[in-house]
């Protein structure tokens, strides 16, 4: 029996590599069918080989990965609530207005503040660093003349808001280092790099050196001053003074 099945097999793929044409997938069907059988057989007649047949699809079987069902524990634990996680806490940095302001500031605020309120009202600027630059003696204080630009464009600009903003502006700050003049790059525009390179030649750091104009109204030449000059020059000044006062003590 088991001679007349090899011999089958054998035919079959003798036909299959010359004649096989539309029945080729049915030959190759028979011929593991009768591989099969050839096996069945042989293992009926040879206990032997019917035992190691079943030793190695146990083998088989007990390599494979078995998914194992969820203790108690965990199945608690997915079938709860997660625990509650802990809220992150976050430090916000103090704003302008939390920063305890020193007595070196507040002498200059109240110089801003009594200020004349026709000063207040122009178009201008006031300082060109931060707090931290007032805040500590210095053996330099740098001075322009007064602020350019049009005081008609910036009319909305005024002496008053110059004075609140420098309030609230950072402490570490530089407006030749960090602001942007006329859409350029920070510290690329107008005089800005001009005063840089005079900052670097000292050694200094742009946001540490107070910096001011004499004259806080603004003008688009120092000629347009010429008539008020003296008379800004005198309201400005008690600022200065109270300024170079705190420096150098």
């Amino acid at each position: 029996m088991q001679f007349v099945l090899v011999a089958i097999g054998a035919y079959t793929l003798v036909w299959i590599f010359t004649e096989g044409g539309g029945y080729l997938l049915l030959l190759a069907l028979l011929f593991v069918a009768a591989i099969y059988a050839t096996v069945l057989w042989g293992a009926s007649r040879n206990p032997n080989l019917q035992a190691q047949l079943d030793e190695a699809e146990a083998s088989l079987e007990k390599g494979k990965p078995r998914r194992t069902k969820p203790t108690a524990r965990k199945a608690t634990k997915r079938a709860g609530k997660s625990p509650a996680k802990r809220p992150i806490e976050m430090r916000a940095s103090k704003s302008p207005a939390d920063r305890p302001v020193d007595d070196r500031q507040q002498t200059i605020i109240e110089a801003l503040t009594a200020l004349p309120d026709h000063i207040k009202r122009q178009s201008g600027s006031l300082f060109y660093t931060g707090a931290d630059a007032f805040s500590q003696p210095s053996s330099i204080y740098v001075l322009g003349l007064n602020p350019g630009g049009d005081p008609g464009t910036q009319e909305a600009n005024t002496v008053a808001k110059a004075i609140t903003a420098f309030e609230k502006a950072p402490a570490q700050w530089s407006a030749y280092q960090d602001d942007s003049w006329e859409g350029a790059a920070p510290g690329t525009w107008g005089m800005q790099p001009r005063v840089l390179h005079f900052f670097k030649m000292l050694g200094l750091d742009a946001r540490s050196v107070p910096a001011s104009n004499v004259i806080f109204v603004r003008s688009t030449t120092e000629g347009t001053l010429a008539l008020e000059k003296d008379e800004l020059i005198s309201a400005c000044w008690p600022v200065h003074q109270a300024v170079i006062q705190q420096l150098v003590d």
